[in-house]
C-alpha cells in the first residue's frame, strides 16, 4: 500500500508583530526553517518546495527560491508559492502530498511563509488608502461593499446574539492554554531557532503579550461591534515546513500519515462557518466517524470560530486547540495552515493518539482540512 508521510515538520517561533525579531524578513525565516529541516541522505529524492505566502509585495522577486538559496539545498529543486490567503501553508501540503502520490518515492518540502510587519508598513494608492496587510490579506472584496473579515464575523456574532462574556471566557482559556503549552517538550520539539544578529536567539513563541486579567478591559475594535483584540488572532511573523514523500515501503516509521484533505466553498460573508463543511465532507471522503477523531486543530482565526465548530458538530472540547491557538501565537497568514499541522502531529505523538483533523477557515468563503495518523499507534 502506498503511504503518505510526513518524515519531519518544523516551524519557527510565532513572532508578534511589534518584538524585537519583528524586522527579520520574511525570506530569512523561511530559510532558517530550511536549513532546520536540512538532511543530506534526502538530497537526491528532493524535488520541490512549495510554500504559501499570501503578502508578497517588496518581498522580492521568488521569496521561496531567496530563501532556498541560502541554506545547503541544492538548487535545481523546484520552488513555488501558493496564495489561497489563510490556507496557503495547508493547501501547499495538499498539493504536495498529491503530487508525492504521483510521484513515489520523492519528497517535496512544503508549508507556509509570511512577515505582517512588513506588510503593514506598505502603502497601497487604494480607496479608502489602506496597507497591503489589511488590503490584500484581511479585507472581503467580494460582493458589492468591501469589508474587513472582522466586521463580518462582529456581524455575524451580533445578530446570532453571542455576548462580550462569552467571546472573554473563551479568549481567557485560550490564552492561559496556550501558555502552558510553551512548557510542554512537544511544544518545543517543533520549533527552530531564529538567529537574530549579535548573537541574539529566539527559541520559544512569543506569548507574554497576552495577559487574561486585561481580557474585559478592552475596548471593542468596531464602535457598534463586540469583539477585542483578546477576541482577533494577532498580527504575527514566522515560517513553517515539513518533508513529504509517498513510499510502499517505510523502514522507519514517518512523524504523521496523510490520511486524506479537502477544500470547499460557499458564501464569501460566512467563510468563518466553513471549517463545519470541511469537517464533514473530508470524514465522509476517508471513512471516519467525527467522534473517532483524537484531537482537531480548528484555527483560531476568532475565538469564536473553534466554539462554532464544537457547537455544530458535538465536538468534545477537551480534544479542540489543545495547545492553544492564533488568537494568542498570532496567525501570519501563509505560515498558519502549515503550522497547525506540525501542531497536530507532535500532538498526536505526545499523548499517543491516533486520529487527527486540522482545518482552517478561509477569507472568500472558503475552508480547507487534512487528517492525520500517528504511525505509533496500531
Amino acid at each position: 500500500m502506498l503511504n503518505i508521510g510526513i518524515l519531519s515538520g518544523i516551524r519557527t517561533p510565532c513572532i508578534h508583530h511589534r518584538a524585537a525579531a519583528a524586522n527579520q524578513s520574511v525570506v530569512n525565516l523561511a530559510a532558517q526553517v530550511f536549513s532546520s529541516l536540512y538532511q543530506p541522505q534526502y538530497i537526491n529524492q528532493m524535488t520541490n518546495c512549495i510554500m504559501g505566502h499570501v503578502l508578497t509585495a517588496g518581498t522580492g522577486q521568488a521569496a521561496v527560491r531567496q530563501a532556498l538559496y541560502q541554506t545547503k539545498w541544492p538548487n535545481n529543486i523546484s520552488t513555488h508559492s501558493i496564495n489561497k490567503v489563510c490556507g496557503s501553508g495547508m493547501f501547499s501540503v495538499m498539493i504536495a502530498s498529491e503530487y508525492c502520490q504521483l510521484h513515489p518515492n520523492e519528497i517535496v518540502m512544503a508549508g507556509g511563509m509570511e512577515n505582517m510587519t512588513y506588510a503593514m508598513t506598505l502603502q497601497l494608492n487604494t480607496e479608502p488608502q489602506s496597507t497591503h496587510l489589511l488590503w490584500d490579506g484581511v479585507t472581503n472584496h467580494i460582493g458589492q461593499h468591501t469589508e474587513s473579515m472582522l466586521a463580518l464575523m462582529d456581524q455575524y456574532l451580533i445578530q446570532n446574539h453571542w455576548t462580550r462574556n462569552d467571546l472573554d471566557a473563551t479568549a481567557i482559556q485560550s490564552i492561559e492554554t496556550t501558555q502552558r503549552a510553551q512548557l510542554r517538550p512537544h511544544i518545543k520539539q517543533q520549533i527552530c531557532p531564529v538567529h537574530l544578529a549579535q548573537d541574539q536567539v529566539i527559541v520559544k513563541d512569543d506569548t507574554e503579550h497576552a495577559i487574561a486579567s486585561k481580557v474585559s478591559s478592552l475596548k471593542p475594535i468596531r464602535t457598534e461591534g463586540i469583539l477585542t483584540a483578546a477576541h482577533a488572532s494577532g498580527l504575527a511573523n514566522g515560517a513553517a515546513a515539513m518533508l513529504i514523500c509517498a513510499s510502499h515501503d517505510w523502514p522507519t516509521p514517518p512523524l504523521a500519515w496523510i490520511r486524506g484533505s479537502c477544500t470547499v466553498s460557499g458564501d464569501a460573508n460566512t467563510f468563518f462557518l466553513k471549517p463545519i463543511d470541511a469537517i464533514k465532507v473530508l470524514c465522509d471522503r476517508i471513512g471516519w466517524p467525527v467522534d473517532s477523531i483524537d484531537l482537531f486543530e480548528i484555527n483560531e482565526a476568532f475565538i469564536c470560530v473553534p466554539e462554532i465548530v464544537i457547537q455544530a458538530l458535538n465536538l468534545d472540547p477537551k480534544r479542540v486547540n489543545v495547545d492553544g491557538g492564533a488568537c494568542v501565537l498570532g496567525h501570519p497568514l501563509g505560515m498558519t495552515g502549515a503550522r497547525v499541522i506540525i501542531s497536530l502531529a507532535h500532538s498526536l505523538q505526545a499523548k499517543q493518539l491516533k486520529r487527527g483533523l486540522a482545518t482552517v477557515c478561509i477569507g472568500g468563503g472558503e475552508a480547507t482540512a487534512i487528517a492525520l495518523e500517528n504511525p505509533l499507534c496500531p
